[in-house]
């Protein structure tokens, strides 16, 4: 605590919503009254709401009573901040601690993924945690949050680590034509095209159904054949999702702005259930993509909403856990 003790003020002129600082923390001053004690000096009872703990128990409201000139220190606004901070974070420590006790009790059977929870952060304070964590952040959403991911140390052998993303208000917002060229942007598709795909797609399933009727084993195997010719997913990817017509739009093809890209796995990669941020170019991300991953990957989008990052629980994959580059990295698709 950092209050100063020569912010004081006598007991008698304080009113409710003062908030004082002593030994025991910060409280409020919800109510005062005026009294003469046993040695019939003017005194003054003082109810208190702590902010924290408080001598009675958490939450617990206590009255103080003191003489008339006696002083209490008072804590501003900064202060009061500070200590809510301090009080939040120590209540967290007692959740996870309940966490594990609920695991070790309840011994729930967990999936290999989702194993992520997320923080909403004070305006600004992303900013400071990527810094710390010596990374960059993220676009969180469709707003202008910003997001950061810490991911848990450790090999993966058994599953992907915890990962934790603190998100918020970044300290400068972003503007599109400044920082985030991708922000806020929908894209334009064209129609014309998405509907010739589609139409393609919709003509081989007719011309399949009309050969013979479709058992449950030939209907499978009509939907793998569906997939499209063009997807840009690679012979190791095991995804079977028909094409996405923002993939040919070339307005994102061709974008020569830098900004953030988003890379995803396929069923059965290594790192299905992971995806990775790439900042430049289409085809300079992608060209580092490449790289690294070689044709070990699924799909690049401009945005995280897009990669379906938040509606599939999808974990980051730090920079620190990248495979060395690739040695049958390719060009192309």
């Amino acid at each position: 605590m950092t209050t100063d003790p020569t912010n004081r003020r006598a007991v008698e002129k304080l009113t409710p919503g003062d908030h004082i600082s002593d030994a025991l923390g910060i409280h409020r001053v919800e109510h005062t009254f005026g009294y003469r004690n046993g040695d019939g000096r003017d005194s003054v009872a003082v109810t208190l709401q702590p902010l924290g703990r408080g001598p009675l128990g958490p939450g617990e409201p206590w009255v103080a009573r003191h003489v008339e000139g006696y002083e209490l220190r008072l804590a501003d606004e900064g202060e009061i901040a500070e200590f809510r901070d301090v009080q939040m974070r120590r209540q967290l420590r007692e959740d996870l601690v309940a966490l594990i006790d609920l695991f070790d009790r309840a011994a729930p059977q967990l999936s290999v993924y989702g194993r992520d929870i997320s923080f909403k952060v004070a305006d600004g304070e992303v900013d400071r945690l990527a810094d710390h964590f010596g990374v960059v952040t993220a676009q969180f959403g469709t707003t202008e949050n910003r997001v950061v991911t810490w991911t848990a140390p450790g090999d993966e052998d058994v599953a992907p680590r915890l990962a934790v993303r603190f998100w918020g208000m970044p300290a400068e917002p972003p503007t599109a034509a400044r920082d985030y060229p991708d922000y806020g942007r929908v894209h334009d598709v064209d129609q014309a095209h998405a509907e010739a795909i589609l139409a393609d797609q919709l003509a081989d399933a007719r011309a399949l159904a009309a050969t013979e009727p479709l058992t449950v084993d030939a209907a499978i195997a009509a939907a793998e054949a569906l997939e499209p010719k063009d997807t840009g997913r690679t012979a190791e990817c095991g995804c079977h999702i028909f094409q996405d017509p923002l993939k040919d739009d070339p307005e994102v093809i061709h974008d020569t702005a830098c900004h953030d890209w988003w890379f995803t796995f396929g069923s059965g990669q290594k790192y299905d259930g992971r995806y990775v941020v790439i900042a430049g170019t289409y085809e300079s991300a992608r060209a580092e993509m490449l790289r690294v991953f070689g044709n070990r990957w699924c799909d690049q989008y401009p945005t995280v909403e897009r990669a379906g990052v938040y509606d599939f629980d999808l974990i980051e994959l730090p920079k620190a856990m990248w495979p060395e580059p690739a040695a049958d990295a390719q060009a192309g698709e």
